[in-house]
């Protein structure tokens, strides 16, 4: 090996062995009033000075005495940081608050929220209260915030961490995520009675592997789950896997952290401390293809008594003349913050008619339905506009498309070009369009207010359901 490569090697050393130096090790003392401790035993400057100096001269020695002149032996030693997956950590989802949680309300300008209006009194509120760090631990003065969204970068126990942040509508600063060179967490993907977390090791996962403590969060900051995984992600076995929890309500969770633990003096009487966190928040189900500006917390479509499966169950029974027919599946509801989500299908087997969900809200006699959505049926081109509601439904499904628009007493928008429904049909369906070939265009007049669009596709029978109240402004 050339001269110019020993010396390139040895500065690649030096300036690693000196990137270990923590705060700590600057420190003289235990920082008062925190439970965070080092996770090894403090080194000092000076004997990292001694070692850099003794791995020197050995290296000088070796040269010297031609034994590292031949390629393909050994190199002098070097300082292995394990690089793995090194592909950015998932990104903080736009919006989506994963601290603080308080049951999916907006945040309150008032205090404790006092704390919010700025990155970086926002950040060191979330260092000190989640990650449990003492409240003057510094973020070394790196802020990142390039408009609405923000991130703070941090050194814990030597390992660079960051947490990003955005901007609310009330001009707060909400945390959506944090990251740890410890590990490369995935995306979190809900499965049935649980979540499901992909885990790949980091620029900085120890050789031997890590221990996490993973807590599942509700909207409500209440803990579902916890759950302790030791020494995973080993470099000879483990270099990716997956982590699953699960609990025994329909609570959906909010956000997940994952952090990374050591047990710093071998004393299983005392608590592991942390040396790595990460986190990111997870948005709740969203209707999908409904109209633009549709809002959610405006009037119910249908009320009705008992939980919300109850609720649920007998909104398809009316919505759905020939119920049981066409084979109708309703999942158990999940819950969040007061919300439920229920999803339904048709057909039976792998004869599917149709599939989609039920947007339900709770209220003190019990719930209501905000919104009905069918996979693959899309009504976000209908508008109210000079009076009228009208634009073009889409779908990929075979069967036909009809659709009615009712006005707040549930009869047909005047105006309607077939107020009696479809000819000959059992039932009244299809008031304002149908039948449509993958297209449906709708153009009916409707009375300021609100005005019910409701979709459905038919072959021989109710197959779908669509149906959301939509606001209609004074012309």
């Amino acid at each position: 090996m050339r001269t110019e490569e020993l010396e390139d090697r040895l500065r690649e050393m030096l300036r690693d062995r000196a990137g270990r130096i923590t705060e700590a090790d600057l420190r003289d003392g235990s920082v008062a009033g925190t439970h965070l401790v080092p996770a090894r035993q403090r080194r000092t400057v000076f004997p990292q000075v001694l070692a850099a100096a003794a791995v020197l001269m050995v290296v000088l020695a070796l040269v010297a005495v031609g034994l590292l002149a031949r390629d393909g032996e050994p190199a002098a030693e070097r300082v292995a940081h394990t690089v793995g997956n090194t592909n950015a950590a998932p990104s903080a989802k736009a919006g989506v608050r994963a601290w603080p949680l308080n049951s999916d309300q907006p945040l309150a300008t008032s205090q404790p929220a006092g704390d919010l209006h700025s990155v970086e009194a926002a950040a060191r509120q979330y260092m000190t209260e989640v990650i449990g760090l003492p409240p003057n631990w510094s973020n070394s003065g790196q802020i990142f915030a390039p408009g609405d969204t923000a991130t703070v970068k941090y050194v814990l126990q030597d390992v660079p961490a960051e947490i990003h942040l955005a901007r609310s509508t009330e001009n707060l600063w909400y945390v959506t995520g944090a990251n740890t060179d410890l590990i490369r967490p995935g995306d979190p993907e809900p499965i049935d009675g649980g979540i499901h977390v992909p885990m790949s090791r980091g620029p900085r996962t120890n050789e031997d592997g890590v221990s996490v403590r993973m807590t599942v969060l509700a909207a409500s900051g209440e803990t579902l789950q916890r759950m302790l995984a030791t020494k995973i992600l080993s470099s000879a076995a483990q270099p990716a896997q997956a982590l699953r929890v699960y609990w025994n309500t329909p609570e959906l969770a909010a956000a997940v952290r994952v952090e990374v633990v050591d047990d710093h003096d071998s004393d299983q009487s005392t608590p592991d401390v942390v040396i790595g966190h990460w986190t990111v928040g997870l948005a709740p189900p969203g209707p999908s293809g409904l109209p633009s500006g549709t809002d959610l917390s405006a009037a119910p479509i249908f009320e009705g008594s008992g939980s919300a499966d109850e609720v649920a169950d007998a909104y398809m029974r009316d919505r759905f003349p020939d119920h049981p027919a066409p084979g109708i599946d309703l999942q158990p509801a999940d819950t969040r913050a007061g919300k439920a989500y229920v999803r339904w299908a048709t057909g039976a087997g792998e004869e599917r008619h149709a599939s989609g969900r039920l947007f339900l809200r709770e209220k003190p006699e019990g719930w209501y339905v905000l919104a009905a959505t069918t996979d693959g049926v899309d009504l976000s081109d209908i508008r109210a506009d000079e009076g009228r509601l009208k634009g073009r439904i889409i779908t990929d499904n075979v069967n036909s498309l009809f659709a009615d628009v009712f006005q707040p007493d549930n009869t047909p928008a005047a105006g309607s070009p077939r107020p009696a429904g479809q000819p000959g049909a059992a039932y009244r369906f299809g008031t304002a369009g149908g039948p449509g070939n993958r297209t449906l265009d709708v153009d009916v007049p409707v009375e300021p207010g609100t005005a019910i669009v409701r979709v459905n596709l038919a072959g021989g029978t109710i197959l779908s359901i669509s149906e959301v109240r939509i606001s209609v402004p004074a012309k």
